[in-house]
């Protein structure tokens, strides 16, 4: 008896079964509380990143100003790290569910 890849695919999935996973929010208590919750962290992570925008870019204009340079570069640190973050915020669910989708496609 020949294997073939099929032969052997199918001998190593009646082996050692992988369940699918497909997420639901309502499969179990408690989904639409816990996304209530990750919006409110979501609103809270967005309303610190706009606090530390407005403090570094007050920094860096006033380190800018001044000549203080190690004003101007903390600002300026802060400010694109309070932009990097807004953006990781906002794209959150999309880069979660591209990363999904590429782990379902793993054999």
């Amino acid at each position: 008896m020949a294997f073939t890849s099929s032969t052997l695919s199918s001998a190593l999935s009646a082996l050692n079964p992988v369940p699918e996973v497909n997420p639901n929010a309502s499969a179990l208590p408690g989904g639409a509380a816990l996304q209530t919750l990750i919006d409110g962290l979501a609103f809270y992570a967005l309303a610190i990143a706009v606090a530390v925008l407005i403090g570094g870019a007050a920094a860096w204009a006033l380190g800018s100003n001044t000549g203080n340079l190690e004003w101007a570069t903390n600002g300026k640190r802060a400010t694109v790290v309070a932009a990097c973050s807004a953006v990781l915020v906002g794209a959150a669910s999309v880069l979660v569910r591209f990363f999904y989708g590429l782990g379902t496609q793993v054999r």
